[in-house]
């Protein structure tokens, strides 16, 4: 995988991680550009890029516009080890509809998930148990420790961001 383009990453260090038009007005500027998905996935590694990255990608899979190959769904999720702020895993977690799990990476994302279910940003949490059943989804081996995990989540959260997405999670795996 090639570096990202020196362009994309000054103007994702340049977001002021507020303003949903810049970030909106970045996503126009280059989201045609040759490698932009790769150059995104190379950016989640850096704190100074990873909130505005794992942004545009969400973005860019609400556009219905990405395609991942292996190698960059690899690096993706491998980037999880890397992000260190609440609002990059939340994107990422969110995505996991979008983008399938290599089976390569599948401690990590477990690993990943399983930290997200246990945050206190309640929805870092509601996302991480939804990440814990999309994985098991995929992956029927997880499926029982995931039905722990989400059954314990069940007995604590009644209601909320954690409630609903724990009957979604649930869901997916009945």
């Amino acid at each position: 995988m090639s570096a990202p383009d020196h362009d994309l990453v000054t103007a994702l260090r340049g977001w002021d991680g507020r303003s949903a038009d810049d970030i909106t007005a970045l996503y126009t500027q280059f989201h045609q550009n040759p490698g932009f998905v790769e150059g995104l996935v190379l950016s989640c590694r850096a704190p100074e890029t990873e909130r505005a990255a794992t942004w545009l990608i969400k973005h860019h899979l609400e556009q219905g516009a990405a395609q991942f190959s292996k190698e960059t769904r690899q690096q993706y999720y491998q980037a999880t080890r890397h992000l260190t702020h609440w609002e990059a895993r939340l994107h990422v977690l969110q995505c996991m509809d979008h983008i399938a799990i290599p089976p390569d990476t599948v401690e990590a994302v477990w690993s990943f998930a399983q930290a997200a279910a246990k945050s206190d940003r309640k929805l870092v949490q509601a996302w991480g148990l939804y990440g814990l059943a999309r994985l098991a989804h995929q992956f029927p081996d997880y499926q029982p420790a995931a039905r722990e995990v989400l059954a314990k989540a069940a007995e604590q959260s009644s209601k909320g961001a954690v409630a609903v997405r724990l009957r979604k999670a649930r869901a997916l795996l009945a």
